[in-house]
């Protein structure tokens, strides 16, 4: 079956042209762009027109001419002829999983460039892929065709050179060459130059900056997460040291509950509560309770006087804190822990 072929040679002028602007059969004195025999023109009034080679001129190794050479081809006379090209709008979006962390940024918008010149790389060209360098003044942009699906590489190197990059995908011409029996070339012009939906960057010099300010805020976002997931082991490790302190203090308090008489905890209790009596007689409004020994005693000493410690709770000798002192001393367990902190003091 032949090669469905799009476009041709003219032998009179050496300029690409498509089927439908030829006369038909032999009379339209081309031949193929890739192995120069010549073609006919077939512009039935049924079947989709296109090119194939003279059945008389076919050469004994076939031809690789496929629909995809001849579409590039055309590309580049395109290029070459024209001076201006639509860029798409450029929305760089980033994501970072560690941090959950996602921004759009706009790279740039639609608009319509001007290009002086159009180079073709030596090398690019395969079976689905081309280049195209545009010259934009001092800059440049390369432009790779493909009928492949979405090209997903990103800065295109050109003589060493970082290169802006788009893409422009060209699959849907397979459709509208079938479709469409005249005027191909327009649409394929439209498609190149003029619209914006079948093209999207891979690469533009301002997109290095919205990495970097992102990569900034993930670096710091990530320093918080771990600033906060520091403090909360940090947290926890209090919270377990606590839950171990008070275990062993209500361990001590049961080994002296044990070895310790009932009057002993009695006369302490007594002891704490006519200490706290004789300070309120002397006249003191306020006082201070020791932590570790809860013994009272005026708040102008530093240092607890039975027990050397420095960590006390400030207590107001009103009436109501007096009211039932003894029971409270009783509930608080203030004579057991009094007694534990006085051994723990002799060992």
């Amino acid at each position: 079956m032949d090669v469905l072929i799009p476009f041709a040679k003219d032998k009179a002028t050496g300029t690409i042209v498509a089927v439908d602007e030829v006369k038909r059969g032999k009379a339209c004195n081309c031949v193929c762009l890739f192995c120069d025999l010549p073609v006919v023109a077939n512009q039935g009034e049924i079947n989709r027109p296109y090119f194939s080679h003279e059945a008389k001129a076919v050469s004994d190794e076939p031809c690789p001419i496929n629909f995809e050479r001849a579409v590039f081809w055309m590309c580049r006379e395109i290029f070459e002829s024209s001076n201006q090209i639509t860029l798409p709008e450029y929305q760089l979006k980033q994501q970072d999983s560690q941090t959950n962390l996602a921004e759009v940024v706009l790279i740039t918008q639609s608009s319509v460039i001007q290009y002086h010149s159009a180079q073709f790389p030596a090398g690019t060209e395969s079976n689905l892929r081309d280049v195209v360098i545009l010259n934009i003044g001092k800059h440049r942009l390369a432009v790779t065709l493909g009928f492949k699906g979405k090209d997903r590489s990103e800065a295109y190197y050109y003589e060493g050179v970082k290169t802006s990059h788009i893409s422009i995908e060209l699959s849907s011409l397979y459709q509208a060459f079938k479709k469409q029996n005249n005027g191909f070339r327009s649409h394929l012009t439209d498609v190149l130059l003029n619209q914006a939906a079948h093209k999207h960057w891979n690469y533009h010099p301002r997109q290095e900056n919205a990495v970097q300010l992102f990569s900034e805020k993930c670096k710091q976002r990530h320093e918080e997460l771990k600033a906060k997931r520091d403090a909360a082991n940090q947290a926890y490790i209090a919270q377990l040291k606590e839950r171990d302190r008070r275990a062993e203090k209500q361990r001590q308090r049961q080994q002296l509950i044990q070895v310790t008489s009932a009057i002993d905890i009695k006369n302490r209790c007594e002891l704490l509560v006519k200490t706290v009596i004789a300070l309120k007689n002397a006249g003191h409004i306020q006082v201070k309770t020791c932590d570790n020994c809860k013994f009272s005693q005026p708040v102008e000493l530093e240092a607890c006087q039975y027990c050397h410690q420095h960590h006390f709770k400030l207590v107001t000798l009103d009436d109501y804190f007096i009211k039932g002192l003894a029971n409270k001393y009783w509930q608080w367990s203030y004579a057991e822990n009094s007694l534990v902190a006085v051994r723990n003091k002799t060992k």
